[in-house]
């Protein structure tokens, strides 16, 4: 991950905004940003590496200046880069965005610019660039799981799409823009009127070594499309065991409303009660001391409402 910093000032006829304004309602409201001086609050992290293979798989993002072999002239962006030894890894950065309307849905587009930076050695294959929203902030709950869907390699999930591909070609370093105009995504903002740009960069299992991938301004355009009203009956929520059954995630948009996760046997009878002071990290419930067998897990919302989930501990 890198600090996050964040800066603005006023649009120009030759650079991109670096703030989020109010624009004409055809418009709607963007950020804009060239990183010029700084990550401008993206904060990077990634996914599908094995544990306690961080040195091996020497997964980075963050911010960079960097120059095209043409020119002394140095550019800068936010580098994805890393090594792909599983086939399983994914490379993100995401941002808060506020100052949006409460509770409400938007149609999001994206327009960036982006170096591929590619060598004879990095092999042959495609990357794929996926986008999206949370209205809740995005975060690594293990090895090979975010509490976002990113879907399959190459495929849209539930919250990420592709919004575009590159194939690694002959030359060193190519300049791609990548927007996606014919196919926006929706998002929601959370209570607060804030929700989570995800930008992420997946390479296919063709690549062990990741051509380096510099992010080296972006555009997003919010268009407001009404009102989101969560319905708590139809609302997933998403519990799974980790590899050692020892731990369930759980994850659903309402993490930030939790209170307390309590755990019922079969019969009806209190087992545990959890309480999370901070939820937006805190996606975990240990089932060490559960014995084998079904449970209840209730999950307490602050307006009194209830979740309830059954799991089975093996």
């Amino acid at each position: 991950m890198f600090k996050n910093k964040v800066k603005y000032g006023l649009a120009t006829l030759v650079l991109f905004f670096l703030c989020v304004v109010d624009l004409t309602p055809l418009q709607g409201q963007s950020y804009n940003t060239i990183f010029q001086d700084g990550d401008d609050g993206w904060i990077g992290s990634s996914i599908g590496i094995p544990a306690n293979s961080e040195e091996l798989y020497e997964t980075s993002v963050v911010w960079k200046p960097f120059s095209l072999p043409s020119s002394d002239q140095p550019l800068f962006g936010v580098l994805f880069s890393g090594k792909n030894y599983n086939g399983q890894v994914f490379l993100y950065a995401y941002r808060k965005i506020s100052d949006l309307r409460p509770n409400a849905i938007y149609q999001i587009v994206f327009n960036t610019s982006i170096y591929l930076q590619h060598k004879p050695y990095h092999g042959i294959g495609t990357l794929y660039v996926k986008g999206g929203t949370l209205a809740k902030v995005p975060a690594t709950l293990s090895d090979i799981e975010c509490n976002f869907n990113k879907g399959s390699i190459g495929s849209d999930g539930l919250d990420l799409i592709v919004i575009d591909s590159m194939v690694a070609g002959t030359k060193e370093f190519k300049k791609y823009t990548v927007q996606n105009y014919t196919k926006p995504f929706i998002g929601h903002t959370n209570s607060d009127g804030d929700l989570y740009v995800i930008f992420g960069v997946e390479p296919s299992c063709d690549f062990s070594l990741i051509p380096d991938v510099y992010l080296n301004a972006m555009r997003l355009v919010f268009r407001y499309q009404g009102p989101y009203t969560p319905d708590l009956k139809k609302k997933a929520l998403n519990i799974y065991p980790s590899l050692e059954n020892d731990i369930f995630y759980f994850d659903t948009e309402l993490e930030s409303e939790i209170v307390t996760v309590s755990v019922y046997s079969e019969s009806g009878h209190l087992i545990q009660v959890n309480y999370y002071d901070n939820p937006f990290y805190e996606h975990t419930l240990n089932a060490e001391n559960l014995s084998q067998g079904g449970y209840y897990v209730v999950f307490s919302l602050r307006d009194g409402k209830e979740i309830v989930e059954k799991i089975e501990v093996n």
